[in-house]
């Protein structure tokens, strides 16, 4: 066979070879999967430990690879960044919600789903609401917390939730509005270690409230039971609309994001705990690892101190005055002679209220 006829026959299978990929391609069948890795692919056909001159040219040393030797390409910066992101020291998924670290420190069941979106929203209303920017535009803010323990925040509150509709509330994906209906309309509880000034206590010094040793005491499931003046007992609102964000939010309102939460069959468990935010409470709690910039709490605890002060005063001059009724008797007497007060029975008997005087008549005997 002479060399022109080999060439000849080369070229042809050649030919051959491409017209036969080119209608695979076109009819989709051929398979691009071993492209679909970007990180790693296997150099199967070229031997270089059997073949130095083709190592020579091409620069690889045949030490170091086989056969079956991998190159591995740098992995992708952006995706990884999405992979391990995080908020407030866990993990979050692509969807934007806290992963299973989290649900974990903070109590929650292991298929619980609360949205990052919706801790952001508690920072924020905690941040704006404070006594230090509540009157302050958004760019003139105190930044308030050197750290937010939010797992913490969150455990605390979904413990109270738990103790109010646990009850009343069957373990299932979604549920109705029969099944909202039979939810508590209010609660009245004990053991929240809020603000006090007598005695001064941290929560006074931080100006927050710790709840982590709340105990429902009463649930309430009538409209009548839970008066509006009524400072012990919380009303609860889980009507429909409770679980859809506010399209007009009054001023510093809790209004989460519930796109997350919502189901077109039906309202789930973490919509209802939404609801249950927006009624019962929704700042930063006191506890675990929050902490108040150093600033902030000099300020705060200042503030704490000089009114703990201030009320002790108050409360030292009431004392001497009920224990003094004739000062009192003297003093009104003197300004009722000099016509600076006009004592009328009714007065007497609000002075008499006001200093917890025994006998208001033996008092003024002889003033009027």
């Amino acid at each position: 066979m002479s060399v022109v006829s080999s060439t000849d026959q080369k070229y042809s299978s050649i030919i051959s070879t491409a017209k036969e990929l080119k209608a695979k391609k076109e009819a989709g069948v051929v398979s691009f999967s071993r492209m679909s890795d970007p990180i790693t692919f296997k150099m199967d056909n070229l031997e270089l430990d059997k073949n130095p001159d083709i190592a020579k040219n091409t620069g690889f040393d045949t030490t170091a690879l086989s056969k079956k030797s991998k190159i591995t390409y740098p992995k992708n910066e952006f995706m990884s960044d999405i992979l391990s992101s995080t908020a407030y020291g866990y993990s979050v998924n692509l969807a934007g919600f806290m992963g299973a670290d989290f649900n974990k420190a903070a109590g929650l069941p292991e298929n619980f789903k609360i949205h990052k979106s919706t801790l952001e929203e508690i920072a924020n209303i905690s941040q704006s609401s404070h006594l230090f920017n509540i009157f302050k535009a958004p760019h003139e803010q105190t930044k308030i917390y050197e750290n937010i323990d939010m797992a913490n925040t969150i455990k605390q509150y979904y413990n109270i939730f738990n103790q109010v509709v646990g009850k009343d509330l069957p373990n299932k994906e979604v549920y109705g509005i029969v099944d909202l209906s039979r939810l508590p309309t209010g609660f009245s509880s004990n053991g929240v270690k809020g603000i006090s000034f007598k005695p001064l206590n941290a929560q006074a010094e931080k100006m927050m409230v710790d709840r982590s040793n709340e105990k429902v005491t009463n649930l309430y499931y009538l409209s009548d039971q839970v008066a509006d003046n009524d400072a012990n007992i919380k009303k609860l609102n889980f009507s429909p609309k409770s679980m859809s964000t506010d399209q007009n939010p009054s001023w510093l309102a809790f209004n989460p994001d519930m796109s997350p939460y919502q189901r077109d069959d039906g309202y789930t468990k973490e919509a209802i705990f939404m609801s249950f935010l927006k009624s019962a409470g929704h700042t930063v709690l006191d506890g675990g690892e929050t902490r108040l910039e150093p600033e902030v709490f000099a300020r705060t605890s200042q503030m704490a101190r000089a009114t703990a002060k201030l009320l002790e005063k108050i409360k030292m001059e009431a004392s001497i005055l009920q224990n003094e009724p004739e000062n009192i008797k003297n003093y009104i007497k003197f300004l009722s002679e000099n016509n600076a007060l006009d004592i009328n029975k009714s007065d007497k008997e609000t002075i008499s209220s006001i200093f917890s005087l025994p006998d208001g008549n033996k008092i003024f005997n002889g003033i009027a």
